[in-house]
This record gives structure tokens, C-alpha cells and sequence, in this order.
């Protein structure tokens, strides 16, 4: 006897983007999702500048923003922190977190900024995450204010500062168009790239849509070098660590 398997039907997730702090209505659905919403987490909503939120058939399922409200100790020009990251148990490892991060650090760099994003070392896939994209380069290691506990502040290695300090040649400009972000509408699987963009838009679309006739060559930055998570907490006045020791 023949026993046929069939492959998972993936979820269809779309991808709703804001440019200002989500409306209290948003804001109580989003406490839910979050599960952890302290005074911090409000205080990054308050300061929003752009946000990301993916949905399963109208339920909030992802979310994740680009914020002004930087109290880590970063040294790097016009931070713009992406922070707030959260996807539900039950739709991780769909995709859905990497869509998030792509589309908000296309955002903070077309806008001009300097890309940050802080990590708890506690936090594993996170930490994952950031150490295999060239993307991103560690910054330095310092003591959360709040937490008490060993931190890490990433930077984009895509930003004018970061390739300023590596003596490194400019970035093409964002087009006029707008910022390229990840499709909406679309079954995810951890195979699918998110650089495969449309034009910006203000809610989730139809996957059916037409793609725009050209897409903007996709930044490319050298791969940074990495270095190990330190065992013991960096104390907090630690002289800042070199770029990619």
C-alpha cells in the first residue's frame, strides 16, 4: 500500500503598514499579543514612527515598529531603533519575523537614519537571527537599564554610518517611488526571500496585483566580522566595543 503524504497548508499572512503609534484600539490588541507590556514597551509605541503588522485573516498574529525612544547607549548618528518584535507561538517559524525585520530596516535606512536594534543575550533566536545576517553588525555590549542584564546593540552595516566608519563608498539613494517592502498576501514558508518587494503601501494588498517593472538592485554590504557572546554581564561604563570585533 501506497501512502501518499500531502504538504502543509501554510497560513496566508498580509502585511498592514502604519507611519504614526497605533490608536488606543490598536494598542489594547497589540498589549495582548505581547503578552510582556510594561512601561517600556508603551513608551516605544508612544515615539512610532513606522509599523509593521502581519495578519491571519484579520487577527493580529506579527507586529514590529521603528521608534525614536533609544536609551541604550549607542554611539551612532540619527538612531532609528527597531524594537517591539513579537510573532504568536503559533505562526513562528512561517517567515513572518524576517518579512517584519526586512521591511522595517528598508524603512529606517530609506528615511535616512541610522538602524539599530538592541538585544537581551538571553534571547537565542533572536541573537541567531542578527549574528547571521550581514545585515547587521554588533555595535557593542553594555548593561540594560531596565532588565540589569547583558545587552547588545546591533547596527545595520547597510546605514551611511556604519560604511562612513569603514571607509566604505555610499549606498544608491531610496527611488521616489517608494520604499521597496515584502509582498503581502502570500502563503509563508522559511524559503520564501523577503527581498522580493512591492511598492509601498498603506495596507495589506492582493497577491495578485502586478509587480512593479523594475526592482532596485538590493543593498549589499561586505559580511561583517562576528564575535562570541561574552559569559559574564559588560559592565556599565564599558568603554564601547570597536565595530565588528
Amino acid at each position: 500500500m501506497t501512502i501518499k503524504r500531502t504538504a502543509p497548508v501554510l497560513p496566508v499572512i498580509d502585511f498592514a503598514l502604519s507611519y504614526a503609534p497605533p490608536s488606543p484600539e490598536e494598542r489594547a490588541s497589540l498589549s495582548l499579543l505581547s503578552g510582556c507590556p510594561d512601561d517600556r514597551w508603551h513608551q516605544k509605541l508612544d515615539h512610532t514612527l513606522f509599523s509593521v503588522t502581519a495578519l491571519h485573516q484579520g487577527t493580529r498574529v506579527g507586529f514590529g515598529i521603528v521608534h525614536t525612544s533609544v536609551t541604550a547607549p549607542t554611539a551612532v548618528d540619527r538612531p532609528l531603533e527597531l524594537g517591539a518584535m513579537f510573532v504568536h507561538p503559533a505562526y513562528r517559524r512561517m517567515g513572518i519575523r524576517e518579512h517584519i525585520a526586512e521591511a522595517r530596516l528598508t524603512y529606517a535606512l530609506s528615511s535616512g537614519g541610522t538602524p539599530i536594534t538592541v538585544i537581551d543575550n538571553r534571547n537565542a533566536a533572536s541573537w541567531r537571527y542578527y549574528e547571521r545576517s550581514p545585515q547587521w553588525s554588533i555595535e557593542r555590549e553594555y548593561t540594560g537599564y531596565f532588565t540589569g542584564l547583558p545587552m547588545t546593540i546591533w547596527v545595520s552595516s547597510e546605514s551611511a554610518w556604519f560604511r562612513d566608519s569603514r571607509g566604505l563608498a555610499g549606498l544608491a539613494a531610496a527611488p521616489e517611488s517608494g520604499t521597496l517592502l515584502p509582498e503581502a498576501g502570500l502563503p509563508l514558508d522559511t524559503g520564501l526571500s523577503p527581498r522580493g518587494g512591492i511598492p509601498l503601501v498603506e495596507s495589506a494588498v492582493d497577491a495578485s496585483a502586478a509587480p512593479p517593472a523594475a526592482t532596485p538592485t538590493p543593498f549589499a554590504a561586505p559580511a561583517p566580522s562576528r564575535r562570541r557572546r561574552r559569559a559574564s554581564p559588560a559592565g556599565p561604563d564599558s568603554p564601547a566595543t570597536p565595530l565588528g570585533v
